[in-house]
């Protein structure tokens, strides 16, 4: 197989996974360097805003919101019910009370259901910093009993202890796996001088001891209409779904006041801490491979630098084609990925977090290249070519996503929480971004000579080279 075969089988496979992995290769010797051949040079990029589905939208008297796409054909649909309120964040408790409502509830008629199943599964639930989805893929002919059990488990569950044994028990699980979460919000948030702090032991005695009076009242707290919708995509009328939902939940009735408007993490991130220079944080363990992170600043998701910065984002790392990339991989064959990903952190805001796995006696080196990369697009201006590529990439994996119900419904739920842009924004949102826009943002945000920089890994013998890079503090 030659190698231009090689490289084509390895980008589809990049593609077929996502763009990139999901996370990096471990390269124990450095790759064969490869030569590029006029071959390879990429052809002209042509950019094609998504086609938007043609959405059926309606507010329920209560406030809840209700989306419905037809798409018919399949057979299928997919259901996400979402809310706003339930967020995680230093409390864990909003994680386990949208966990528990599967345990056991009752229906309208008062029937009592334990566990709760839809199609015959427990629904899929996931609590993230913006808020909680709940979502479920079946077919079409079961839409009305799932929809009917949706609407009895989000207003209606019941908190039996003897239920709840096992959900603590998975909870625990849970919590064990979310360790890793809370360690990057708590080391990315370091670069906003207010470390993000969470005690996993502390969090589990406490739910331990949440009595059934405790989850009720934070069941009343976290769901309620005002802040909830409804997604349906699928093989099911419009006018079906619309009239069905509004059965199921127009009598629903929010416990408290109508809530203010949920707070953004960046509304309500600290003003960072100006530091004289860049600070090292070294995780010394021993591992197979040592990841390296450099961390940035980045603008909140409402900011009108938002569009420009994650285009930037996008052209950093995340594709074959990125210059992170081309220097790591191509140039010096040390890495097979390199990735950049904004991440935001419950009260601190979003940051920019680069991220690539590298072999101990090339980490300095590779360091270097990340940190004069961050430099060199405050100064150099972005070729065209190289922006409409990135557009083109970005509107080609938006359309293949919106392509598939089940993806479809999953974008519009994550554009309800506020995780992504709703879906006429994201459409045009890159289009105006020019390269001068991008160096712009570039300049505001990007400081190489102030980065954190996080390495997790077996590093002791590189302690007196890496502090010529700042301040160490080993942890």
């Amino acid at each position: 197989m030659s190698c231009a075969e090689w490289r084509c089988l390895a980008c589809i496979g990049l593609l077929a996974a996502g763009c990139a992995p999901a996370a990096p290769y471990y390269v124990e010797q450095p790759l064969a360097r490869l030569t590029a051949t006029p071959n390879d040079a990429p052809p002209e990029a042509h950019v094609d805003a998504a086609r938007l589905p043609i959405t059926s939208e309606q507010t329920l008297h209560n406030g809840m919101k209700l989306y419905v796409v037809e798409r018919p054909g399949s057979g299928l649909f997919t259901l996400y019910y979402t809310t706003r309120r339930a967020r995680d964040d230093v409390e864990f408790l909003p994680v386990f009370v949208a966990d528990a409502l599967t345990a056991g509830t009752q229906s309208s008629d008062g029937s009592v259901i334990y566990p709760v199943l839809l199609c015959g599964q427990p629904p899929s639930t996931h609590t993230t910093a913006e808020g909680t989805t709940i979502g479920v893929t079946c077919t079409a002919r079961h839409f009305d009993e799932v929809l009917e059990r949706t609407a009895d488990l989000v207003q209606r569950p019941l908190f039996e202890p003897k239920w709840l044994t096992q959900v603590l028990s998975a909870e625990q699980e849970s919590l064990a796996r979310i360790r890793s979460r809370y360690w990057q919000w708590s080391v990315v948030s370091e670069h906003s001088g207010s470390p993000f702090e969470v005690d996993p032991e502390q969090i589990a005695k406490q739910l331990r001891a949440v009595d059934h009076a405790a989850l009720t009242r934070a069941h009343r707290e976290l769901f309620g209409p005002r802040d909830s919708a409804l997604v349906v995509v699928g093989d099911i009328s419009a006018a079906h779904v619309l009239a069905a939902a509004g059965a199921q939940f127009g009598s629903w009735g929010d416990f408290l006041p109508t809530p203010a408007p949920p707070t953004t993490s960046a509304q309500t991130a600290p003003k960072a801490e100006a530091r004289a220079g860049r600070q090292l944080l070294v995780f010394e363990r021993q591992r197979e491979k040592t990841s390296l992170f450099v961390v940035q600043n980045a603008p909140s998701a409402d900011s009108p630098d938002a569009a420009p910065f994650e285009l930037l984002s996008l052209i950093l790392g995340g594709n074959s084609k990125s210059g992170l990339l081309d220097s790591l991989r191509y140039r010096r064959a040390h890495v097979y990925a390199a990735q950049a990903e904004l991440v935001p952190v419950p009260t601190r805001g979003r940051f920019l977090v680069l991220e690539t796995t590298v072999s101990e006696r090339t980490l300095s080196e590779d360091l270097s290249v990340m940190l004069h990369r961050l430099a060199e697009l405050r100064t150099t201006p972005l070729d065209q070519a190289e922006i409409d590529g990135a557009k083109a990439r970005f509107n080609a994996g938006l359309a293949t996503s919106l392509a598939f119900s089940r993806g479809l419904a999953s974008y519009l739920a994550l554009a309800e929480i506020g995780r992504v842009p709703r879906l006429d924004e994201e459409r045009t949102r890159f289009d105006r971004t020019s390269a001068a826009d991008i160096q712009r943002v570039a300049q505001r945000y990007l400081d190489p000579d102030r980065a954190t920089i996080v390495i997790d890994g077996t590093v002791s013998s590189l302690m007196p080279d890496l502090r010529r890079f700042g301040d160490v503090s080993e942890r």
